[in-house]
């Protein structure tokens, strides 16, 4: 993994980074589907712990460079949550979403994804128990954008976690997931989250 902390911050070498990183995603991936197989009780194989090392080891690395396209990072945020290295998911996420602001081809590159990454944001929030926080900013990226099902879907995660906290809110929390599949079911072709929300 030399080449993670010799090569330079440049395009080139940050894509074969990134490029390096989904292959590990790739076979540990592959070792995980081959031992789902297996009988319980049975080791896992050492093999898918030692490639998510290397993983890390290399988005650590890539994670302060700055020459990092807007896909890259959106790779880069969403490996290092599957490594639930969510302090360091947060600070690409919130670079990501920074750069996206400031800059119009970065808006336009990224497009919907934008919503998808701010509900990620509010995601890591649920997830780090800063469940007040997480609500107050799902509602605005709710009233920002009213049809998008990522913050919707959020939203009914932290109501059903503050709910666990609080038994009061058990009214709440299900009257969103009854609103929520309702609205989903009236769709054609019913989505995954539909039946999510059921």
């Amino acid at each position: 993994l030399r080449i993670a902390t010799l090569s330079p911050d440049a395009p080139q070498s940050n894509s074969l980074l990134i490029d390096l990183a989904k292959l590990f995603s790739i076979e540990i991936r592959k070792i995980e589907s081959a031992a789902e197989g297996t009988a319980p009780g049975v080791t896992p194989d050492p093999m898918a712990a030692k490639l998510r090392e290397a993983q890390a080891l290399v988005l650590e690395q890539v994670a302060s460079r700055k020459e990092l396209s807007v896909p890259q990072l959106i790779f880069l945020g969403d490996a290092l949550v599957l490594l639930n290295k969510n302090d360091k998911a947060r600070e690409v996420y919130q670079r990501l979403l920074d750069n996206i602001d400031a800059d119009e081809s970065a808006k336009q590159s990224a497009g919907a994804a934008t919503t998808g990454l701010r509900a990620r944001l509010v995601g890591l929030l649920r997830a780090e128990g800063k469940l007040e926080e997480a609500n107050k900013q799902v509602d605005a990226l709710i009233k920002a954008h009213p049809t998008a099902l990522g913050p919707l879907m959020e939203k009914g995660n932290i109501l059903e976690a503050l709910a666990q906290r609080d038994p009061k809110r058990n009214e709440e929390c299900v009257g969103h997931w009854t609103a929520l599949r309702v609205k989903l079911g009236r769709s054609k072709s019913r989505p995954p989250e539909y039946y999510e929300a059921l």
